[in-house]
């Protein structure tokens, strides 16, 4: 097992013990695998290629994410399914390489000062953003349905492919949730046909794709910045919290894809687009026209 240099720029509250190593520093999004390209390759056939990724969010939360490994990820002794919590001192498996995620305790965080060279603080900004959450219908009953040993796998395949789709077309996954995820891009000159792309890509995906996914788009305006020990964009404000009621909202109306009508109006999409009604948004004053296809 080696690791990639990763630049110290990026500061570091969590970190990976393996047998006889030494500490590997998590700085931003780690990928681990037997593929050079890897941030921790593992010099071992049972693991993939692309095997697995910690993914840093919100204040101090890293999630594992399997990629449908063949021979799959293990946390606790326990095969992950879909993105798991991490907590300090958890054992993770992956082929014959066993390492401990450790994380500074929050009382630890708690005593370094704003200027400490340990945390980042970084400009709270406003952005115009396209916000994106995919999801992944009735996970629960999917879940029971699916042999136990296909699972992981399947699921692991559709994060994986689904990360594939947003990278490619120039966007970030923000949050990795139990059973989707929430991505976005910064509004450029470049970012519609990005976004374009992306949803074209998940709406043949759902003709074809295992499990059932369901994907709402939004276009607004979100804080972004505030501080930070993972070198990561956080993003809040009222139009993320409108994104996700609208998935709430798509699953009510079964609706497969659902647009805001400020996403229609700035994304050009080479489909008829309909209304999808006038509606009430739990939280949110007022009637929103949606869209759909």
């Amino acid at each position: 097992m080696f690791v990639r240099a990763v630049s110290d720029a990026v500061p570091c509250n969590a970190w990976l013990e393996g047998l006889g190593g030494t500490p590997i520093p998590i700085r931003g999004i780690c990928s681990l695998g037997r593929s050079g390209a890897n941030q921790v390759v593992l010099q071992d056939q049972k693991a993939s290629r692309r095997h697995a990724l910690i993914h840093p969010q919100n204040a101090g939360e890293y999630w594992l994410v399997d990629f449908g490994s063949t021979n799959g990820t293990l946390v606790n002794g326990r095969r992950v399914s879909q993105p798991t919590l991490l907590r300090d001192r958890d054992q993770i498996l992956i082929g014959n390489n066993s390492l401990t995620f450790r994380q500074e305790t929050e009382s630890a965080a708690r005593t370094q000062s704003p200027t400490s060279p340990e945390v980042t603080v970084c400009e709270i900004r406003t952005i115009l953003c396209w916000l994106l959450v995919v999801d992944i219908q009735d996970s629960t009953h999917f879940g029971q349905a699916c042999p136990p040993d296909k699972l992981p796998v399947l699921l692991g395949r559709w994060f994986s492919s689904c990360k594939e789709t947003i990278d490619a077309c120039g966007g970030q996954i923000n949050k990795f949730l139990g059973d989707g995820f929430f991505a976005y891009w910064m509004d450029n000159p470049q970012a519609a046909g990005q976004v374009r792309n992306a949803v074209q890509h998940l709406t043949e995906a759902q003709k074809v794709s295992e499990p059932r996914f369901r994907w709402v788009l939004h276009y607004g305006t979100v804080s972004a910045g505030g501080a930070t020990t993972m070198g990561e964009e956080s993003l809040l404000g009222r139009e993320v919290n409108f994104v996700f009621r609208m998935e709430k909202l798509a699953g009510k109306l079964l609706l497969d894809r659902l647009l805001s009508n400020a996403a229609r109006e700035h994304l050009q999409l080479p489909v008829a687009v309909r209304e999808a009604g006038q509606l009430e948004v739990s939280g949110f004053s007022g009637i929103h026209l949606f869209h759909t296809f």
